[in-house]
């Protein structure tokens, strides 16, 4: 299976979708978009995985710009993350990303609402911000990325939110 965000999706849209296929038959939610992104400008990015809740949410600059209900036989920790990229689709046909990522965080744990707003105002490498426990950052860097590279944050268990700035 695979989780995708992209600033800009084919239609011009931000989108994240996930699909899982280690369970049969395939379970492929249907995808959350937002506003695009525009190039040379700044943007948070967050997607929340909330299984507890049956949802997915997506947010742009700290705002909830979508939110889509998840199956209930849906198991994100069986999705594997050993082919995960920053700046690089799993599809041969799709273009790089060209920008930066100025910051990026994995969390185990779904960030609510006022966790995203919060974090988001703060802006990147804001260390002080990032929410309290019970949530674990278990992947991110606050140095630039601007080439495709790839992150291993292993299993999740299936509650995550994963933040991106970038420009």
């Amino acid at each position: 299976g695979y989780m995708q965000i992209t600033p800009s999706s084919g239609a011009g849209q931000l989108f994240a979708e996930v699909v899982n296929d280690g369970v049969t038959p395939t379970l492929q939610n249907p995808a959350i978009t937002g506003p695009g992104l525009a190039a040379g400008q700044d943007f948070y990015v967050a997607f929340v995985l909330d299984p507890a809740n049956d949802v997915a949410r997506l947010y742009r600059n700290g705002e909830l710009v979508g939110i889509q209900a998840v199956s209930d036989e849906q198991d994100f920790s069986a999705i594997e993350d050993f082919n995960v990229w920053l700046g690089r689709s799993n599809f041969s046909a799709d273009p790089g990303f060209n920008g930066t990522f100025t910051d990026f965080r994995i969390w185990e744990g779904a960030l609510q609402e006022a966790d995203i707003a919060l974090h988001a105002a703060c802006g990147p490498d804001a260390l002080d911000c990032d929410p309290p426990t019970p949530f674990e950052m278990v992947a991110g860097s606050t140095t630039e990325v601007t080439e495709p590279t790839a992150v291993n944050f292993g299993n999740l268990g299936g509650d995550a939110t994963y933040v991106f700035h970038f420009n």
